[in-house]
C-alpha cells in the first residue's frame, strides 16, 4: 500500500494545496495557526497526521468537495454550479473506470482558483451525501511565506459517509502531461481505489476500506469539478474554476459497460456554470470518450 499523507483542510490551504473533507476539531483561528507549525513539520519530514471523525456528519471548513445541485436543462443535458462531465445513474453501481491527461492550469492572478479531475461513485444527487473518488486536482493561490503560489499539481482518494471520513493526498509527484488511470470498486461494501500515473510510473491503492454506513452506489462518474471553499460550517462558496483548457476523459465505464452503451435514460452530460454562464463545457460522448473545456471568462 503506498504511504499517503493525511492533512486537515487547514493545513492543505496553507500548503496552497485542495483540502478534501475533514474534521476540525477546534476554532478555525488557533487550528490555522496550530497546523501551520505542523506544516512546516509535515513539509520537512513527509510524515502524517490522522482526523477521527465524530459521529454524524462532520463539520466542513476549508476547500472541499460533495454532492452537487443540478438542474435539468433538457432530455440528458444537466447543468451543476461545480462539475462538469458525465454521470450514469438509475441503477447501483461498483466499479468505474476513466483516463485523462492532466492538463495544465493557467494562474494569471495567483488568486485562489481550483480545477480537480476524479472518477467516483455516489454523489451526484444533493440527496446522496456519499462519496468514493480518486484523482488530480490543479490548484491555484497567492502562496505563503512558506509555500510559493500556484500552481500546484497533486494526487488524492477520498471516501465520506454520513458518519465516517477518510480524506488522503497521495505522496507521489504529478505534472502536466500525465496519464492517469483511476478506477474505484466495491465489493459487499468495501471499496478499493486506485490511481495510476503512467507517466511518472506510479501506482496507489487503498482498500479494501470497509464503509459504514454501506454507500448506496447509486451513480457512477467522471467530472471536472471546482470545489467549495467553507470559511465555516454552512457558510460555504463556489471557488472560481482553474483555467485548464480542456481534458479529455477516455475508456469510461461502469461495471464493465462502456459509458457510450447506456441508455440514454441513464446517462447525465453536465455542463458547469451559474445562471446563464457556462464554465466548463461537456462534449457529446464518442466511443466512451469526452472532453471537458474551460470557457473564456
Amino acid at each position: 500500500m503506498d504511504e499517503v499523507i493525511v492533512l486537515s483542510r487547514a493545513e492543505r490551504n496553507d500548503r496552497g494545496l485542495t483540502a478534501h473533507r475533514a474534521v476540525p476539531t477546534a476554532p478555525v483561528k488557533l487550528l490555522l495557526a496550530a497546523t501551520l507549525a505542523l506544516l512546516i513539520a509535515l513539509l520537512v519530514s513527509g510524515g502524517s497526521v490522522t482526523h477521527t471523525p465524530s459521529l454524524g456528519r462532520p463539520a466542513l471548513v476549508g476547500i472541499v468537495r460533495g454532492p452537487t445541485p443540478l438542474k435539468k436543462v433538457s432530455s440528458g443535458l444537466v447543468k451543476s454550479p461545480n462539475w462538469s462531465g458525465y454521470a450514469v445513474v438509475g441503477g447501483t453501481y461498483t466499479n468505474v473506470v476513466g483516463s485523462w491527461v492532466q492538463p495544465a492550469v493557467s494562474c494569471p492572478s495567483n488568486a485562489q482558483e481550483d480545477a480537480a479531475f476524479w472518477v467516483g461513485i455516489d454523489g451526484y444527487s444533493s440527496s446522496d451525501s456519499d462519496v468514493e473518488q480518486t484523482g488530480t486536482d490543479s490548484d491555484c493561490n497567492k502562496g505563503t511565506k512558506k509555500v510559493p503560489g500556484g500552481p500546484h499539481y497533486y494526487a488524492w482518494w477520498e471516501t465520506a459517509t454520513s458518519s465516517s471520513v477518510s480524506s488522503n493526498t497521495i505522496k507521489h509527484t504529478v505534472e502536466p502531461g500525465d496519464a492517469m488511470t483511476a478506477e474505484v470498486s466495491s465489493s459487499g461494501g468495501s471499496y478499493t481505489l486506485t490511481l495510476i500515473d503512467a507517466t511518472e510510473g506510479w501506482t496507489a491503492s487503498e482498500g479494501p476500506l470497509a464503509l459504514s454506513p454501506t454507500p448506496a452506489g447509486a451513480s457512477a462518474e467522471w467530472i471536472a469539478e471546482a470545489p467549495e471553499v467553507c470559511k465555516s460550517a454552512g457558510k460555504c462558496s463556489y471557488t472560481k474554476l482553474a483555467d485548464f483548457g480542456s481534458v479529455t476523459f477516455s475508456g469510461a465505464s461502469a461495471d464493465g459497460t462502456p459509458l457510450s452503451s447506456f441508455p440514454s435514460s441513464q446517462v447525465a452530460q453536465i455542463d458547469m456554470g451559474k445562471g446563464k454562464k457556462i464554465e466548463a463545457s461537456t462534449s457529446s460522448l464518442s466511443d466512451s470518450s469526452f472532453a471537458i473545456s474551460w470557457v473564456t471568462d
